[in-house]
């Protein structure tokens, strides 16, 4: 299974960079994407250094960043495409569990996401299960932040609104009326809940998840 693996970062330095050596322990290999979107901390440079791409628009929503880094991973002609946020701490061979959890995932799951994020009113856990030997629930909603997904449904994903905020609940309640289901995993640690780039509270409203209920512990 080939995998593109997209990162998406705007004016998180530190972080990026916490992120980027995480994903390193996958446990699988991948092809990376990087995508920094119009950073003025010094972000850019790193990205460029590392020979990713940059937005030299004056839009920097986080919807736009999402289709552009998802169009340079469509040109790798992957199987599976991971799309990630510049905040998150990766899980050791986070990548091997993933591959394994899609090789056999139901067929109408069309996206998941690496983060099982707190409970919100907008993204209840309906049910959990497993597949191979991954655990998973499937939800309301999962982040924008962290989405992965087979390469052949990309045009029922993309393009998102290209705004910042509430994309992703967009997308997500759409595929939800056509029928397919949304999963989450626990394959991340959330390191930048608390330091949106754009002042997102939403974490404030969260409730915690007992994990070892429902069997990932």
């Amino acid at each position: 299974m080939k995998v593109a693996v997209c990162v998406l970062t705007y004016n998180r330095k530190a972080l990026f960079i916490q992120t980027a050596n995480s994903m390193m322990n996958s446990g699988a290999h991948y092809v990376p994407i990087i995508y920094d979107n119009g950073s003025t901390d010094g972000t850019a440079q790193i990205v460029a250094e590392m020979g990713g791409h940059a937005n030299k628009t004056k839009n920097h929503t986080t919807g736009y960043g999402m289709n552009r880094a998802i169009e340079l991973a469509i040109e790798k002609k992957p199987d599976l495409i991971v799309f990630s946020a510049d905040d998150f701490i990766y899980r050791e061979k986070w990548l091997a569990r993933l591959v394994d959890f899609w090789k056999h995932a139901p067929d109408d799951v069309i996206m998941t996401s690496c983060y099982l994020e707190p409970l919100w009113t907008w993204n209840e856990i309906i049910r959990t299960g497993t597949a191979g030997s991954q655990r998973y629930a499937i939800r309301t909603s999962i982040p924008g932040s962290n989405w992965t997904f087979r390469a052949v449904d990309v045009d029922r994903i993309f393009p998102v609104a290209e705004k910042t905020g509430g994309e992703d609940m967009e997308t997500c309640n759409r595929l939800r009326r056509e029928r397919f289901r949304l999963a989450a995993l626990d394959l991340v640690i959330h390191a930048g809940e608390e330091k949106s780039a754009w002042g997102n509270q939403s974490w404030t409203y969260a409730q915690p998840i007992d994990k070892a209920a429902l069997g990932f512990e």
